[in-house]
């Protein structure tokens, strides 16, 4: 990937729009991969992204494709008067529709909740907070995905998620929040809780801080799993066998608090934190990507044999990967968003 996107190449884009307006995985996968090449891009591409669902939230998806595909001819005739005039055009088409929206909201809903878009997304290197129609608070953690139900704010507490989020429900009886993802669904009336999903990552994991939540399992929808405050459950490779033949493929565990600092590590990315307990060197790694969005190999040899337990806060990548390397030892290289991580050599310190 070598290209970098000029502004008007993103918004007519159809995998860029794919991504800013759908839950594609392939274009979310694709333009995640794009920000890790060009890192310089995130405020150039986040401009484009806002762009994009401003439009496609005020006009048809009809007359979305319609502005899309008219754009493109005006780029391909490279008439800059057009062009300006038609850039005019949509921006006041939009204010107008944007200004008619929010009239009639106010009008019907003045004691309600500004309306939050159906689909929330965080960047790579970006965390997010945000408070639902129903007064539920949620952090989304870096490169994660948040799409509300089309009729939430009608009652039916229902999201879909893809990456890692904190909730704090908000407690409604008669309506319980369900988050769906992948492998499991999380069913609560109301608590405190983390969620990490991640697409392409080799488990599933909810923590329980506070109040109760039901678990429910893709591969066994009849089996129902209640934990309880300070519990965790982890579903490795995303499976539960027939059998349960393998005992490591679901783990109902105590959440890791670190009693130095009466930190919990599950949820102290929401406090700005990045903490590990006894985790290996390419767990370790694996956070370290999604922190600072960068992409780690790391030796074979000390992947799994290398373990750490710490907490980071303000350091740079340099500086973490330092403390990391004199707790064990290790020498790594860093070329713009590359890290390599091998063995340390005798014969040569880092």
């Amino acid at each position: 990937m070598t290209k970098i996107y000029t502004y008007e190449e993103l918004i007519t884009h159809d995998t860029f729009i794919a991504w800013c307006t759908t839950q594609n995985a392939d274009a979310a996968q694709y333009w995640a991969t794009y920000l890790s090449h060009f890192p310089g891009e995130t405020a150039h591409v986040e401009k484009a992204r806002q762009t994009v669902q401003q439009l496609h939230a005020v006009l048809t998806p009809l007359a979305a494709d319609e502005a899309a595909s008219e754009f493109r001819q005006l780029l391909e005739s490279q008439q800059p008067n057009t062009l300006h005039i038609w850039y005019k055009r949509i921006a006041v088409a939009a204010a107008i529709a944007v200004t008619v929206t929010a009239g009639a909201w106010y009008w019907q809903h003045t004691t309600q909740k500004p309306a939050l878009p159906e689909v929330v997304q965080s960047l790579p290197g970006e965390r997010k907070s945000l408070v639902l129609a129903d007064g539920t608070k949620v952090n989304l953690n870096v490169n994660s995905q948040l799409q509300l139900h089309p009729q939430f704010k009608q009652g039916v507490r229902e999201i879909t998620l893809q990456g890692e989020a904190f909730f704090d429900v908000h407690q409604d009886a008669q309506h319980p929040f369900i988050i769906h993802t992948t492998h499991m669904d999380v069913k609560v009336l109301g608590t405190t809780f983390n969620i990490m999903a991640y697409q392409n990552d080799t488990k599933t994991e909810t923590s329980l801080i506070s109040g109760a939540v039901e678990i429910t399992l893709k591969s066994k929808p009849g089996n129902h799993i209640v934990l309880k405050p300070n519990e965790k459950i982890t579903l490795e490779n995303g499976v539960l066998p027939a059998n349960n033949s393998n005992s490591m493929a679901i783990q109902v565990s105590k959440t890791s608090l670190q009693s130095k600092n009466q930190l919990i590590a599950e949820t102290a990315w929401t406090n700005d934190k990045l903490a590990f307990n006894d985790e290996t060197l390419a767990e370790v790694a694996h956070k370290l990507e999604r922190w600072y969005g960068v992409q780690i190999q790391v030796d074979s040899t000390i992947a799994d044999n290398y373990h750490y337990t710490a907490v980071f806060e303000k350091e740079t990548l340099p500086q973490t990967l330092h403390i990391l390397q004199l707790i064990l030892p290790f020498q790594y290289t860093i070329h713009g968003t590359e890290v390599k991580i091998s063995k340390q050599n005798i014969n040569q310190s880092n």
